[in-house]
């Protein structure tokens, strides 16, 4: 997964998923979309065709936790249809923006369609595994090749660290 929807994710990665047959998840905040630096609805479009999902990261990237009910319903709703309405395509998830929550984010989320979070608590995935939130493991650009392969291998000193 990839969060904002920066140009580099299409510049960068994209290729590298391509070369390697792989498929990602884009999170996108709505209203960087066409920014300085941010992906735009054609780079959108072309990575859609191609197997990338783009997904919800809200319309302005706002702590959720500091919004009230309405305005996490908004944040939420417009950014699912706006994307949907351009990509044509579903978008079933939402990435936090911050990793912050919302009191009624479950009720608010559930109702207007999202089917899953994802949110910045470290965890992985297993296989078969079905839950609502879903941590992740975040790659910063200073990690190191040794660290990034304890991510893949799943190190317990990783983990612990």
């Amino acid at each position: 997964t990839f969060d904002d929807g920066y140009a580099g994710n299409f510049e960068y990665a994209f290729p590298i998923l391509k070369k390697y047959n792989l498929t990602a998840t884009i999170f996108i905040v709505v209203n960087k979309i066409s920014a300085d630096n941010f992906l735009n609805w054609k780079q959108l479009g072309e990575l859609s065709r191609n197997g990338i999902s783009i997904q919800s990261h809200t319309m302005t990237h706002r702590p959720l936790e500091e919004l009230t009910d309405e305005e996490v319903f908004y944040e939420l709703s417009m950014s699912k249809r706006t994307i949907e309405e351009k990509l044509d395509q579903c978008v079933n998830y939402l990435s936090l923006p911050h990793g912050s929550f919302h009191p009624n984010l479950f009720n608010i989320a559930t109702e207007i369609g999202y089917t899953g979070i994802c949110s910045s608590t470290f965890g992985y995935v297993r296989p078969g595994q079905i839950q609502f939130t879903v941590g992740r493991i975040p790659i910063k650009r200073s990690q190191q090749i040794k660290e990034f392969q304890q991510i893949i291998l799943k190190d317990r000193m990783l983990i612990l660290k």
